[in-house]
């Protein structure tokens, strides 16, 4: 979403990541970082997807629009996506 689906991403930093600031050796380095923190983190913790997706973005409209876009990723859901 971030970076337009990693088409303007900068230093491999395909999710934007810290506001499009960080930067990292790979698009692997990327993925395993950010994975981590959504792990992790403290403000992610133990949450599921729609609780994750809160702590990151408060507003509304983002588990909606993120969510469609796993969805047009993956039809079948990887991990479980709430309405």
């Amino acid at each position: 979403m971030e970076s337009g689906g990693g088409k303007y991403a900068k230093g491999n930093n395909l999710f934007g990541w810290a506001n499009g600031k960080a930067a990292f050796e790979s698009f692997g380095d990327a993925i395993h970082h950010v994975a981590s923190v959504l792990a992790l983190g403290r403000p992610y913790r133990g949450k599921d997807l729609n609780g994750k997706l809160l702590a990151y973005n408060h507003n509304s409209d983002y588990k909606v629009i993120v969510t469609r876009v796993m969805r047009q990723i993956s039809p079948t859901p990887l991990v479980e996506v709430g309405e």
